[in-house]
């Protein structure tokens, strides 16, 4: 029961509202963060490390690993939870290798865009939505990030 308590602390955990109309740039051109819920309440997304001008083989082994694990959200949106990728990559290099991944999620750059929505990577982050306001209620990173990479507990 030890993680049910873990999961009820983390639901107490103060939240802190930031501006839904900061600019990330997706497929279409750039978009405010705001539309990345797709209509929904909540968010969660993943801060992929990105190596500038590095090869598809050279970006983050871990992240790499991790996005591929949230291969399809239909599950999330099903129960009111978008998911998407950022990164701090130019689009231009993040969009080839989304395509060279087959990544199917939806992906968005934030380079120059300041904590919690782009700064540090390597994050797991929830969002909460209240209208046109947001709210960062969750960050962790390191092993916090575990759970979504499943093939890190078989190979344990």
């Amino acid at each position: 029961r030890e993680g049910d308590a873990l999961a009820a602390a983390r639901r107490r955990l103060p939240m802190v509202e930031l501006d839904g109309t900061v600019e990330v740039v997706g497929p279409d051109g750039p978009v405010p963060f705001l539309d990345l819920f797709q209509g929904r309440d909540e968010l969660v997304v993943y801060q992929h490390m990105w190596y500038d001008g590095a090869p598809h083989q050279g970006q983050c082994e871990g992240c790499t690993t991790t996005a591929w694990h949230v291969k399809d959200a239909v599950y999330l949106n099903a129960r009111g939870v978008s998911f998407a990728v950022l990164t701090s990559g130019p689009w231009d290099e993040v969009a080839s290798y989304v395509e060279f991944m087959g990544y199917t999620q939806p992906w968005y750059s934030v380079r120059g865009v300041d904590a919690p929505i782009g700064g540090g990577m390597g994050h797991i982050c929830c969002f909460l939505r209240d209208g046109d306001r947001v709210f960062l209620t969750y960050s962790t990173t390191g092993r916090g990030n575990e759970p979504v990479n499943g093939s890190l507990a078989l190979l344990d």
